[in-house]
């Protein structure tokens, strides 16, 4: 699942993986799980956006994902019984991390989502942990029962629930008295995830470095010594961060330089204003695949460098005739001066 995500990354068309870290061993999703442990607490006593920490740029939110959490979290669904059969951490030693990162951390901007195929305690730990969720979000369940298990006070919900027969048709519920709405979801072909996974790739934040000093060695780590057998694993054409042949310290710095940010030199122009620089240097890092108007304005809104639609079709028609920028097909610039 996690592959066509971080080919982008590893082909070269992105700086970064869209995804931080995976984990896809119970060890590592213990280790990944008490780092965000970590980071909850050195953000909670740093004192960070006072009462709750809002999500921005140099705070950015840490958002948690697990699929199949019935895996992870469930009794009797797999893993060790007991921590006595050293065969690594038990579902019910991962199931008391997640219930404390989903007490703790809607505070500090570090909040999980799990997803499991039905809403019952033993697929999700236990009570405590179901009682946390603050959205839920059901799709089409077998019977009124199991819709129950995730709107629990409606039984009208229930039964529409069970009526359900359209893929991805579903509801959804903010807090346990929030209003139950209809919702569509879409699956996403492998084909979309690359693209999305390309374009977005660049505009993950890192961990800030209160953050990523809390998370600690093994986050430094997480695509080398433990992680770097994802890396030929989704590699489909040539990767250019694991070129063959490379010893394995060759192959860490590689790696490790791959999620550092990537220097763009520009032309001197002492007129253009910090938007128009930041704009260019965007789409040279986006060069080949090219960048489109309504993401440069997403990216500048985004680093509170606000501009509209109207000027950065300005800026890019006037750097064209410049000969810097050139449009690639019928939406997406690229860089074009210096190449």
């Amino acid at each position: 699942m996690a592959a066509p995500w971080l080919r982008p990354w590893l082909d070269a068309k992105a700086p970064r993986p869209v995804l931080d870290w995976v984990a896809t061993t119970r060890d590592e999703a213990a280790l990944m799980l008490e780092a965000c442990l970590r980071g909850i607490d050195a953000r909670s006593r740093s004192g960070t956006g006072g009462e709750k920490i809002t999500p921005s740029i140099e705070h950015p939110a840490v958002i948690l994902v697990c699929d199949e959490a019935a895996a992870v979290f469930g009794q009797g669904m797999g893993g060790p019984r007991s921590s006595f059969e050293n065969a690594g951490p038990t579902n019910r030693s991962l199931a008391e991390l997640a219930k404390q990162i989903t007490v703790l951390g809607r505070s500090e901007a570090i909040d999980p989502v799990f997803a499991a195929q039905r809403g019952t305690v033993t697929m999700l730990g236990d009570g405590d942990l179901k009682s946390q969720f603050g959205l839920r979000i059901g799709l089409g369940v077998a019977t009124e029962a199991d819709a129950r298990l995730i709107i629990p006070d409606d039984v009208h919900i229930a039964a529409n629930m069970a009526a359900l027969h359209h893929p991805g048709s579903g509801i959804v519920q903010q807090g346990r008295h929030g209003r139950v709405l209809p919702v569509k979801f879409y699956r996403l072909e492998p084909e979309d995830i690359g693209r999305i996974a390309t374009t977005t790739g660049w505009i993950r934040p890192a961990p800030d470095p209160l953050l990523a000093g809390a998370f600690g060695q093994v986050y430094e780590e997480r695509w080398t010594h433990r992680g770097s057998y994802l890396v030929p694993a989704a590699s489909t054409g040539t990767p250019a961060v694991t070129p063959p042949g490379a010893d394995p310290d060759e192959f860490e710095q590689i790696v490790a330089r791959s999620l550092r940010d990537v220097d763009v030199e520009l032309p001197e122009d002492d007129n253009a204003s910090p938007p128009r620089k930041r704009m260019r240097a965007f789409i040279k890092r986006m060069t080949p695949p090219g960048v489109s108007v309504g993401a440069v304005v997403s990216l500048l809104e985004q680093e509170k460098m606000p501009v509209t639609r109207q000027t950065v079709h300005r800026w890019l028609n006037e750097d064209a005739a410049a000969g810097l920028v050139e449009k690639q097909g019928f939406a997406n610039w690229r860089w074009r001066g210096g190449l």
